[in-house]
């Protein structure tokens, strides 16, 4: 157990980091002390299984109650705690509940933010990279939304049995959720050896003479993935990082036959199974692209602060009033664009015949973001309406035309509004790898 709590009218973070775990300074006799001790102490302990309790978040999702970038990174405390065997961070000060991935490369080191213990809960207030899975007050990311602040208030039962270390967060209502079990290595020994699951349903289409989609299910591991190997026709094409479950392979050659598979890599280096095998042939001629979205969300008029970009729905509807959001970068390499296409397809939908499947429109701006677009800073629609649907069927894709907004390569970004109070839900790039929005661009 550290120290790590400094009152904020004295420096906060930075009164932390000054007081306790800098390094040396010339002048300051104490200063660096207890770095150098814990260094020391942590070495000494290398067969053991280490946990790590302090105050100040090392990542957090809150805007009030930060991630403490004095202390993170590999040069700071995070670092000398990953380089030394603990396994988990157990933090507090934001008032929510938040396991992040592991953040220093090679180390299977996690950090949990657990502040829902009884004092007035906090938002949710983005959705960053390192963010596994997070719930607020009213608000998440990469977990679904509490239901109530009961969902929200919680404490964290940590079982440890032999090398195997369980987290289970329980709520108010006693309720568990977001369990996960870390499997070290040894009698003790930090080291991570469980290997992620196999990516699975990976799918290959070709999206011109030239560039291949890929999309699959995320693989799951005990720590967390941080990337992804794929290999063409038997050979390692590319490395990916990151938790993204889709990539384009942009050096295919034209009416050429290509096998592709996935294997997903965690924190300690673990390689998971293969993924299913898929096979694709690219089209001799023509100029044909499609694109999935960068960004997607929905925002609802009543929760005008509320950040929708982690939901699997894109969603519009007019009781309560909800517009989905898209925006796609069309790079073709500077063609003649001829036609451009916007294919949705619904997830649920009124069974009314006076449903309606939305109005799509352009919007006034394209500086907007999926983790922090909200109804009330959401870019307005351009009042053309471009196409629009009536009544949508569950499951079923629809093609809009959307020739008149995608003219040249750059960024384009459609606001989809209804006037009836029976909307719809279309899958977003959350929601699913096969079925999420798809602009298609055709060249002369």
């Amino acid at each position: 157990m550290l120290e790590a709590a400094w009152a904020d009218t004295q420096g906060g973070y930075q009164g932390d980091f000054l007081a306790h775990w800098n390094g040396p300074v010339a002048g300051c006799a104490p200063c660096g002390a207890e770095l150098q001790w814990l260094k020391a102490d942590l070495s000494a302990h290398a067969g053991a299984l280490k946990f790590a309790f302090f105050h100040y978040p090392l990542h957090s999702d809150s805007s009030s109650q930060s991630s403490d970038t004095y202390l993170t990174g590999t040069n700071g405390l995070e670092g000398l705690l990953a380089d030394n065997g603990v396994g988990i961070v157990f933090n507090g000060h934001a008032h929510h509940y938040e396991r992040n991935f592991p953040q220093i490369p090679g180390k299977p080191l996690v950090s949990y933010v657990t502040g829902g213990g009884g004092d007035a809960l906090g938002s949710v207030s983005t959705c960053s990279a390192f963010d596994a899975y997070a719930i607020g007050s009213n608000s998440s990311c990469r977990a679904p939304k509490p239901a109530s602040a009961a969902n929200v208030y919680h404490f964290l039962l940590v079982t440890v049995n032999g090398n195997q270390v369980t987290v289970t967060p329980t709520d108010s209502t006693g309720r568990t959720f977001d369990l996960q079990t870390y499997t070290f290595s040894g009698s003790g020994g930090s080291g991570d050896t469980s290997a992620p699951t196999a990516p699975g349903n990976l799918t290959a289409a070709a999206a011109s003479p030239t560039r291949v989609n890929l999309g699959w299910t995320a693989s799951t591991d005990n720590v967390g993935v941080t990337g992804y190997t794929i290999t063409r026709n038997g050979a390692t094409l590319t490395t990916t990082s990151g938790t993204a479950t889709s990539f384009t392979d942009a050096t295919a050659a034209p009416h050429t036959s290509y096998t592709y598979s996935v294997r997903a890599t965690d924190a300690a280096g673990n390689l998971s199974p293969a993924s299913n095998s898929a096979t694709v042939t690219t089209p001799s001629g023509g100029s044909t692209f499609t694109f999935t979205p960068t960004d997607d969300a929905y925002v609802d008029q009543v929760s005008a602060s509320t950040n929708f970009g982690a939901a699997t729905r894109v969603v519009t509807d007019n009781s309560p009033v909800d517009d989905g959001l898209m925006k796609f970068t069309v790079a073709t390499g500077g063609c003649a664009i001829t036609s451009a296409t916007l294919s949705l397809t619904v997830g649920s939908s009124s069974t009314d015949a006076s449903a309606k499947g939305g109005d799509l429109h352009t919007t006034a701006g394209t500086n907007w973001s999926e983790g922090t677009v909200t109804w009330a800073n959401a870019p307005a629609a351009n009042a053309a309406t471009i196409a629009s649907l009536g009544a949508v069927t569950s499951g079923t894709t629809y093609t809009l035309v959307v020739t008149s907004a995608v003219t040249a390569d750059g960024v384009v970004s459609f606001r989809l509004t209804s006037t009836s109070s029976d909307g719809a839900r279309y899958f977003s790039k959350e929601g699913s790898s096969t079925q999420q929005p798809r602009l298609t661009v055709t060249c002369a």
